[in-house]
């Protein structure tokens, strides 16, 4: 992992090999990033994307994808939950060598070449807390206040 800071962002590269959701809390932690919007692109050879089923089970369906496979967008946020522990909530849009788009939750992608993020840090602290009713962890503004 490259990583420049800027003023309130940084730029980070990571490199082949690199899993994305474990870099960027890594990142987070090691940079005390407690919110943070970032968005991306590259390559992996690698990848296992989602859906939240709402209306059902209340629990993500993956799809694993190998081979070699655009990054064509990565876009998400950083957050801590109530215990302080990292959440990176990523989602993301990969093609094929078909250039047939596939998108979803990211669980996992694995970096082949680069896959360059900027990530924004001009945020307050993001804090998210379990909702009942979704399922989820949501972004909690009431922790903030």
């Amino acid at each position: 992992m490259k990583l420049k800071q800027l003023t309130d962002a940084y730029l980070l590269r990571l490199e082949r090999g690199e899993e994305v959701i474990s870099s960027l809390e890594a990142f987070a932690n090691d940079n005390s990033i407690d919110g943070a919007f970032f968005h991306g692109l590259g390559g992996a050879d690698q990848a296992t994307l989602g859906i939240f089923r709402i209306d059902t089970d209340k629990q993500y369906h993956f799809t694993d994808y190998e081979g070699e496979m655009e990054i064509v967008s990565l876009n998400g946020n950083i957050s801590r939950d109530s215990d302080g522990e990292v959440m990176v909530h990523c989602h993301s849009v990969i093609s094929g060598l078909d250039l047939k788009a596939s998108g979803g939750h990211v669980k996992s992608m694995r970096v082949a070449g680069t896959c360059e993020i900027f990530i924004d840090t001009r945020v307050d602290a993001l804090t998210r807390t379990h909702d009942d009713d979704i399922g989820l962890k949501l972004l909690d503004f009431t922790q903030n206040e």
